[in-house]
């Protein structure tokens, strides 16, 4: 039954004539690409299309704000939550509906201003770029790089960093968890820092 709704989600996807409508879709793009081999068609992100319509502010929660007078709480409790655990809570379902429930109003409203400006294909152009758009898996020489506080670091601590990277990564799939579950990026950063301190008095174990 999984394997057939797969079949099916994907069909959708790849399917021209039905807009998949995001907000701020890369990471989701390379998610649903390096997971099920996804390949999008008719991808509508209003974070870029916001850019374009001269907007000041980009986030979701300010757009459905500043376009539909609407507020929507932000529960950071639930941002930060496992998503993976099943069954998601009331709570969690909620959440997760109004996260999506404004997409198609907040879409409306900016293509209005861009028909206005006269910028439609300007977006229509960006967003066919998002189509092209696969999953790269990191080069593990750069990728601890990216971690939040690395340009912070000595070469010692660039090497101790590496090490706990590729760690990390290992046990997160062992685990099927996400990194963030397994290390936070702060105590990645602290450990480099001060490696010869126990792990354990150090914040985010």
């Amino acid at each position: 039954a999984a394997c057939a709704f797969t079949f099916l989600l994907g069909a959708v996807f790849e399917r021209p004539d039905i807009q998949k409508l995001f907000h701020g879709a890369d990471f989701d793009l390379r998610g649903l690409n390096r997971d099920w081999g996804f390949e999008l068609r008719a991808v509508y992100d209003t974070n870029i299309a916001a850019r374009f319509a001269g907007l000041e502010r980009f986030g979701y929660a300010a757009l459905i704000e500043d376009l539909l007078g609407y507020a929507i709480p932000k529960d950071q409790r639930l941002q930060r939550s496992d998503w993976s655990k099943r069954p998601l809570s009331e709570p969690a379902l909620e959440y997760a509906a109004s996260d999506v429930i404004y997409l198609a109003d907040v879409r409306d409203a900016i293509n209005e201003r861009l028909g206005a400006l006269g910028r439609m294909a300007w977006v229509e152009e960006e967003l066919l770029r998002l189509e092209q758009i696969r999953f790269t898996p990191p080069d593990p020489e750069v990728a601890y790089l990216s971690v939040r506080g690395s340009h912070l670091l000595g070469g010692r601590g660039l090497g101790v960093l590496k090490a706990l990277w590729a760690l990390r990564e290992l046990e997160a799939r062992r685990l099927d968890r996400p990194t963030a579950f397994v290390i936070s990026a702060e105590a990645l950063i602290g450990i480099s820092f001060a490696p010869e301190t126990d792990p354990g008095e150090g914040k985010g174990l």
